[in-house]
């Protein structure tokens, strides 16, 4: 396992809040030296509370989200998830342009749970992968999409997976997103984990299906490796609706 590059993604760029995330990777460990960078991250509730902040950056909110039924397709796509989102669109941009082989994305709220064990990463030379999660929420058995084995003590192909706060991503799977998913994804925005989730498994949203193109192979680590501190539940979300924006299309 090689990395060419880390990124983080966050709003705060503060040389302590910078220097603590760096602690928290070398916590982490890593399986080779590799250069890091904090990438310029979109704030959406600065930069995508008007339409014309939207036209500005080339996107549109993708109008049909809200469906009315089960927890995050009952409201409209936040202005803070779509600036989460083109964060990431940032990085994966930079990283096909660098001409990196293999990143590791984090977000400015990853949690190691543990030092991690690369050596474990080695078996997967023999497979051709575009991605893993190196810690996620699980959904089980939503539609009967869950996690499948392939034969291996450490990882999974994985299900309905929430949360992106740690994962791994190649060039091959760079490719994918960019050039056969990422258009439709700045013409229908809406947020990182779901528009992840369409590309490497069955969506359980049948529009969701129909929008983006599934054509990656993506793993997940059997046991999470690195965990979150912000989440709607905690209510410490940067990407949940607040008061006084109008995140509504």
């Amino acid at each position: 396992m090689k990395i060419d590059r880390t990124y983080f993604i966050s709003l705060d760029l503060s040389e302590e809040f910078i220097s603590d995330m760096v602690s928290r990777l070398e916590y982490m460990t890593v399986p080779n030296e590799m250069g890091w960078e904090c990438i310029d991250s979109v704030n959406g509730r600065d930069d995508l509370v008007t339409k014309e902040d939207r036209e500005s950056l080339g996107v549109t909110f993708y109008d049909k989200w809200n469906s009315g039924d089960y927890n995050f397709w009952s409201r409209d796509v936040t202005v803070g998830e779509a600036g989460c989102t083109l964060s990431h669109i940032k990085v994966w941009l930079d990283a096909y342009e660098n001409g990196y082989e293999q990143i590791m994305v984090l977000e400015e709220d990853f949690e190691p749970l543990t030092p991690i064990d690369w050596s474990a990463f080695n078996v997967l030379e023999k497979y051709d992968y575009d991605f893993i999660y190196l810690g996620r929420k699980i959904r089980d058995n939503l539609d009967g999409v869950v996690d499948l084995e392939i034969g291996l003590d450490n990882f999974l192909m994985p299900g309905i997976s929430f949360c992106t706060q740690a994962y791994i991503i190649t060039r091959r799977g760079l490719k994918k997103l960019i050039e056969t998913n990422l258009q439709t994804l700045l013409d229908n925005m809406i947020v990182i984990d779901e528009f992840l989730i369409s590309t490497y498994t069955c969506h359980p949203r049948q529009d969701i299906r129909n929008l983006f193109i599934q054509n990656m192979f993506a793993l997940t680590t059997r046991n999470e490796l690195v965990g979150q501190t912000r989440y709607p539940h905690a209510g410490n979300s940067q990407t949940e609706p607040i008061e006084g924006i109008d995140f509504v299309i």
